[in-house]
């Protein structure tokens, strides 16, 4: 704690103000699933807890959820951008962006990369 006068190493006050997400627009009722499958409804309905599977559409991949889910999450949170002379807006106080994918397949860090590209595009030079 960075309060406490007793630590030897004090470590900033971190807080997580904002989080998004992205879900694709189509989905597959777990009900129709089970049919498809042969197995119960209640293999997906109880074991998952879900009523339905989103899929991505042929325009979709993991990139653009994410690019979507951080879109969402600029728009959702005015009061950390700043308009640069243009109008265009740009991020403050941005220190840490976090990325995970659900799938091996994925490959979060390169998803990352692309994220983290189009922050810098919009002035946040410096996080990791």
């Amino acid at each position: 704690n960075s309060r406490d006068p007793n630590c030897a190493f004090p470590r900033p006050e971190v807080a997580v103000e904002a989080v998004a997400a992205y879900f694709p627009r189509t989905f597959v009722s777990h009900e129709s699933l089970a049919a498809r499958n042969g197995v119960a409804p209640a293999k997906y309905l109880s074991g998952l807890g879900q009523l339905s599977l989103s899929t991505l559409s042929d325009r979709e991949d993991t990139a653009s959820l994410c690019m979507n889910a951080l879109s969402a999450l600029i728009e959702q949170n005015p009061h950390h951008l700043l308009r640069d002379a243009h109008g265009n807006p740009t991020l403050r106080d941005l220190a840490i962006l976090e990325v995970g994918t659900e799938s091996l397949v994925d490959k979060s860090k390169s998803i990352k990369t692309l994220l983290v590209e189009h922050l810098r595009s919009l002035g946040t030079p410096h996080f990791s």
